[in-house]
């Protein structure tokens, strides 16, 4: 298996009913594993329905059982880090649409660059935006650009560092702490602008914000950790009930 793609999901069965449309071809490709984490169980029947209406796609769905308020997704990215048997892993949102042939950019620039990982260029529109561009999502990819919400590496590599931080409560900062410790390990960061997502919703964007600025403390820790490991032993396993598993 070359290529797990994992998906950290929070209620948005709507979003992803049409995204998955988008990218079923891709996910389908020999090789190819994806990893649904349903960091809380409200819509797991509905994704489960949705899932069966694509069994060339080979998914793994794992839940929490427990229901709680919005959260950082870097527990249930690292679950599904865990869960994972590609030797490569794409972390996306399941609200993101290829634009162009991601997950082939991104594999073709790690096997030329090894130790390097990718980082996709992330757009974002409305649904409604895409269809008044003709259907075109590469019509629809505009600014502003932005090269976080997606990264593709070895999945050796963020064992390495035990995945995201799962400390971290607040909004922002867990993409670049990945980042920076990343970097202490000797992985290089590559931005491929052929890489080109585009997040797609139903209303316009509202950005999350912080409820209040981040303490000096929390700044450090984001982007000067002590080290690059993050978490300790036990990391990635806050919930493991599987759901579904294409090797069974």
């Amino acid at each position: 298996m070359n290529l797990s793609v994992v998906m950290p999901y929070f209620k948005r069965i709507r979003e992803f009913q049409r995204v998955l449309l988008l990218n079923a071809p891709y996910f389908a490709r020999p090789g190819t594993e994806v990893v649904i984490v349903l960091d809380e169980p409200s819509e797991e029947g509905e994704v489960m329905r949705l899932v069966r209406d694509f069994p060339s796609i080979r998914w793994r769905i794992i839940v929490n059982d427990f229901d709680h308020p919005w959260r950082p997704p870097c527990r249930a990215i690292n679950v599904g880090v865990r869960n994972a048997i590609g030797e490569h892993v794409l972390v996306m949102s399941p609200e993101s649409a290829f634009v162009t042939d991601v997950p082939g950019i991104a594999l073709a620039h790690i096997a030329a660059n090894p130790g390097t990982a990718a980082l996709g260029h992330v757009a974002f529109a409305t649904f409604d935006q895409v269809e008044s561009a003709g259907g075109s999502l590469a019509t629809a990819f505009t600014e502003p650009v932005t090269i976080y919400g997606s990264i593709c590496v070895a999945r050796e590599r963020l064992n390495a560092i035990h995945g995201y931080d799962e400390s971290f409560d607040q909004w922002g900062g867990d993409d670049d702490n990945l980042r920076v410790r990343l970097m202490m390990t000797d992985t290089y960061l590559f931005p491929l602008e052929d890489m080109r997502i585009l997040h797609l919703s139903l209303e316009p964007r509202q950005v999350r914000q912080a409820s209040a600025m981040p303490s000096p403390e929390y700044t450090q820790r984001i982007f000067s950790p002590s080290s690059a490991q993050a978490n300790p032993e036990g990391w990635g396993e806050s919930f493991k009930r599987i759901a579904f598993d294409w090797r069974r």
